[in-house]
């Protein structure tokens, strides 16, 4: 299955040191906390990404998200979607990467997966999908891309996989790139624009953070304050 269990007991963490690939300024806060069990680990990070949704609505009235589907654990969209206080109406979801030339009715698509997880249990005000089929992949990056300028994301939920990739080929600028996401070529936002988010959460796998014990192939959960 292309969202089978990971083989390990899941590790929250609140770190920068979790971000090789991405520059990161002193004015940029983290933390680390540890839980073992997967579904708690996923449901923390539900929780984590909730609370900020309420903020932004509550404080701009509105929170713009970018929701990663490539490998995150259903256990955090069924709690996310149930957690209370949350104006979903108020939400603008995009999509943060499709595998090349999957379309939205596959059963590996990234889309499908974040719609009936997503998308159509909470009434949302908007949701942006990234094409994966397109015949001209550049020009369906330039477009994303122009509708991410037009509304600039406030948030990120992505996984490690995809806040740690290297872009094989630039698509649009440096918002969206072709990389590699378990062995396959996707088209996904860029590591740098995830960064631009106010606050950027990852999850998946990555080795425990330097002066934390644990499982040393543990998944973390990760955030960055900008």
């Amino acid at each position: 299955s292309l969202y089978s269990e990971p083989p390990f007991p899941l590790r929250l963490c609140v770190s920068d040191r979790l971000f090789p690939n991405l520059m990161t300024s002193s004015e940029q806060t983290s933390q680390v906390q540890s839980l073992e069990d997967r579904v708690d680990a996923a449901h923390a990070a539900a929780a984590a990404v909730a609370n900020e949704l309420r903020h932004l609505i509550a404080s701009r009235g509105r929170a713009v998200g970018i929701f990663d589907a490539f490998t995150q654990p259903i256990e955090f969209f069924d709690r996310l979607v149930s957690e209370p206080g949350i104006d979903w109406t108020q939400v603008i979801v995009f999509q943060a990467g499709e595998y090349l030339g999957e379309s939205p009715e596959s059963a590996f698509s990234s889309q499908r997966f974040l719609t009936e997880h997503l998308v159509l249990r909470v009434p949302i005000v908007s949701f942006q999908p990234m094409r994966g089929d397109a015949a001209n992949p550049t020009a369906a990056a330039v477009n994303f891309s122009e509708r991410l300028a037009a509304t600039p994301p406030d948030l990120a939920f992505v996984s490690f996989q995809l806040v740690n990739a290297t872009e094989t080929n630039p698509l649009s600028e440096d918002t969206v790139g072709l990389t590699t996401i378990r062995d396959r070529l996707a088209i996904a936002i860029t590591p740098r624009t995830l960064l631009r988010c106010r606050r950027l959460f990852a999850l998946g796998a990555a080795p425990a953070p330097q002066g934390v014990e644990g499982h040393p192939n543990a998944s973390i959960f990760a955030s960055i304050n900008s």
